[in-house]
This record gives C-alpha cells, sequence and structure tokens, in this order.
C-alpha cells in the first residue's frame, strides 16, 4: 500500500517501543487516580451500608407511624372542637335571638301595665274628687232641709217663741232678713196689732203643713242616702283601686326583675359567642397546620409508590449489594 508523501514508515519494532515509553511515563498517575478513585467508592460504599443498617425500613415506618399518628390526631382533633365550636355558635345565636325578643315582649308588657296604671290612678283621682263633692253638697242639702223642718215644725207646733229664736243658716246659705227687720228678724209690720182684732196666736194651715214637713222630710232622707251610697261606692272604689295597684306594681316589678336576668343572660350569650369565635379561628388555625403536616409526610410515608414490605425487602437487597461491593472492592488487589 502506498504510503503518503512526507509521512516516515515506522517499523512494527519502533511502535511498540514507543507505547512502552509512553505507559512508562504515565503509569505512576494513573495509578494515584485510580487508587482515590477505589478509595472514595469504598468509603462512600461503606458510609451507605453505616446509615442503611442504622436506620432500616422498619425505622422508617415507625418514625412515620408515630408523626402521621400525631398529626392525623391533632387534625381530628382541631376538626371535633370546630364541629362543638359551630354548634356551640349556632346555640348561642338562637338564645340572643331568643332572649332578645323575650326582653322586648317584657319591656313592651312593663310599659302597657305602667300605662295602665297611670290612667287607672287618673281615673280614681277623678272619681275621688267627684264623690267628695257629691258628699259636700248632699251635706249642704242635707243641713238646708233639717233647718226648715226645724223651722216649719216649730211654728206648726206651735213654738212660736222657737220660731224667733232662730238656728245659724246652713253652710254656704244666708239667712233672709226682711228690710228694714231688727235683731229678732221681725219689722215693725209683723208687730202691729192684727187689723181684724183677733187675739192668739196663728197656727197656719195645719194640714198643708203635713204635706209640705213629709216632703221635706223625703228630700232630707235622699240627701242622706246620696251621702252614705256615695261613701260605700268610694270606700269599695279606693279598695279595688289599691287592689289593682298592689297587683300591677308586683306584676311590673317581677317583669322587670325577670328582664334584667334575661339582660344578663343576654350578654353572658354574646360574650360567650365572642370567646367561641376566638376559640374558631384558631382551632382553624390549628387545623389548617396538620393538614400542611401531613401533605408533608405523605411523600415520605404515604405515597411511596410500594408496600412496607416491598420497601423493607428492597431496602435489605441494597444492603446486600452494598456488603457485596464493597468486600469485592476490599478484597481486590489493583496493583497499587
Amino acid at each position: 500500500m502506498a504510503i503518503a508523501r512526507g509521512v516516515r514508515r515506522m517499523s512494527p519494532r519502533r511502535r511498540t517501543m514507543k507505547r512502552g515509553a509512553t505507559w512508562s511515563r504515565t503509569a505512576p498517575r494513573v495509578q494515584m487516580t485510580w487508587s482515590k478513585h477505589v478509595w472514595r467508592a469504598t468509603a462512600l460504599l461503606a458510609e451507605t451500608l453505616k446509615v442503611g443498617m442504622q436506620r432500616p425500613e422498619a425505622t422508617q415506618k415507625a418514625w412515620c407511624d408515630t408523626q402521621m399518628s400525631e398529626t392525623t390526631a391533632e387534625r381530628d382533633e382541631a376538626q371535633m372542637q370546630i364541629e362543638d365550636l359551630n354548634a356551640l355558635l349556632t346555640e348561642k345565636n338562637a338564645l340572643v335571638s331568643q332572649l332578645t325578643e323575650q326582653i322586648a315582649t317584657l319591656g313592651q308588657e312593663i310599659a302597657d301595665l305602667q300605662k295602665a296604671l297611670n290612667e287607672e290612678t287618673e281615673i280614681r283621682n277623678n272619681e275621688k274628687a267627684t264623690n267628695e263633692q257629691t258628699i259636700a253638697d248632699a251635706q249642704a242639702g242635707e243641713q238646708a232641709v233639717s233647718q226648715a223642718l226645724t223651722f216649719l215644725k216649730d211654728f206648726y207646733s206651735g213654738a212660736k217663741q222657737s220660731l224667733l229664736q232662730q238656728a245659724p243658716p246652713a253652710e254656704g246659705y244666708e239667712r233672709f232678713s226682711a228690710a228694714g227687720a231688727g235683731s229678732d228678724g221681725q219689722t215693725v209690720d209683723d208687730m202691729a196689732p192684727d187689723a181684724g182684732g183677733v187675739d192668739g196666736n196663728y197656727e197656719g194651715n195645719q194640714d198643708a203643713s203635713k204635706s209640705i214637713i213629709g216632703l221635706l222630710e223625703v228630700i232630707e232622707s235622699d240627701f242622706q242616702n246620696a251621702q252614705s251610697t256615695t261613701q260605700a261606692d268610694e270606700d269599695a272604689a279606693v279598695t279595688a283601686y289599691n287592689t289593682f295597684k298592689s297587683e300591677t306594681e308586683t306584676d311590673i316589678s317581677d317583669k322587670n326583675t325577670l328582664k334584667g336576668e334575661k339582660e344578663d343572660s343576654k350578654t353572658t350569650a354574646e360574650l360567650d359567642i365572642v370567646q367561641a369565635e376566638a376559640d374558631m379561628k384558631s382551632e382553624k388555625e390549628l387545623l389548617q397546620n396538620a393538614l400542611d403536616e401531613v401533605e408533608k409526610l405523605k411523600p415520605v410515608c404515604v405515597d411511596t409508590g410500594m408496600s412496607w414490605e416491598e420497601r423493607t425487602k428492597r431496602r435489605e437487597e441494597e444492603i446486600e449489594a452494598l456488603k457485596t461491593a464493597l468486600k469485592i472492592l476490599q478484597n481486590t488487589d489493583f496493583g497499587f
């Protein structure tokens, strides 16, 4: 075969000698590099084997079981607390609504009772004033009629002297006095002798006097009856009013007490709602933290792609392979 111009042929012996000379120059450096690689591989195998044996798959599973158990327990506890708090908030909000309605009802009832008491008091005062005036008028009328009867009876009974000694007028009335009359109520004409020259006392129309006196006595009795009847009505009205007033005031007092108790209960329920809402916020944070922790554990402890038995078997195979590889490296004479 032709050799290209400018290229010198080399004998086989020279080529052999050249390769030997090159190896003899690079051998120490190559041996040192190999030695370092083998040493590193051996050390890495030994360390990997040591770690694998110190933390077997069973230990990993136990750790995962503990972490998952604690985290799921925290999650379940937070979820249960949230459900309890939701129930509590529902209950307390319903209670506040109920108490608010009851308080408003009691307030209206108290106002109605107070209004009725005020109206009844006004009616009683007016009725009392009317009855007192009626009794006063009847007393005055009775006194006037009584005096009139006394005068008439004295006159018609022939007690002329008693007629002249007039009783004091009734309260609210003025005695009639003729013009020019003296202190005894008689005028000059009254004291003049009778024109007919008749002597003796004049006893008047006795038959007519009986009718007049009888009528006045009936009137006097009517005035007396009016007084007693009106006084009886007044006494009954006072008793009824006092009973109504006492019962109404007791009812108002009881309702005010109940209203105050319900207002206190409402305040307590509202405070419970505030506390429950704060607890709810904390429990939701705990729940979210637990859920986040579960998600972090899933890749390590749950979503591994194989069962625990498979992972255990693979780990044991890995350890055996590491042992075999380390033994080979340790027992092989690499010439350096």
